[in-house]
């Protein structure tokens, strides 16, 4: 790796928690009631109740293309879970579908407010980064392991544009 990708990496070390921040703050702003956390914890020891909970943490961050120097994608996790005492299994599958719906649904407005290039939502303010754009790469169930707890995990990536390094004309 040359000294200037080292330096490069340095300089978005930040990056990912302003980005998991965003996603925080988007959840909440949408009127979820149940937690939103950072970091993942074991849900027997989280707290996790029958509104539910999110869970974000980070994956690996990589230049998208050589030829686009400004351009990173940052992967992400976003786990929830929900708790379910009934000894109805399709109790549980009901809660945890309606739990995935809903942040499905405030994901995918996340997505288009980047998309229209709504500022609130698409910078990240301290870092200077613009969020291009998120997609889901996977969705998995926990295997019913965890029972009363049942989850999903679903894997992202975040494309980002650095706003301050900007020697293309930029985005925004």
């Amino acid at each position: 790796m040359r000294d200037i990708d080292v330096f490069r990496y340095i300089e978005v070390a930040n990056m990912w928690l302003e980005l998991l921040n965003k996603i925080k703050y988007t959840i909440e702003k949408a009127g979820f009631d149940g937690k939103v956390e950072l970091g993942f914890l074991n849900p027997q020891n989280a707290g996790v109740d029958t509104l539910g909970m999110v869970m974000l943490g980070r994956g690996e961050c990589t230049p998208i293309d050589d030829k686009v120097h400004n351009m990173l994608k940052q992967e992400f996790y976003v786990e929830v879970w929900t708790k379910e005492d009934s000894n109805e299994f399709g109790a549980a599958y009901a809660q945890i579908s309606e739990l995935e719906s809903k942040i499905e649904k405030i994901l995918i407005a996340f997505r288009e407010a980047c998309g229209v290039l709504n500022e609130e939502y698409c910078v990240l303010q301290n870092s200077g980064y613009q969020v291009i754009d998120i997609r889901c790469t996977n969705k998995t169930d926990d295997h019913d392991s965890m029972r009363p707890f049942i989850g999903t995990q679903y894997r992202f990536e975040a494309r980002l544009y650095d706003l301050n390094n900007d020697t293309k004309g930029g985005i925004y």
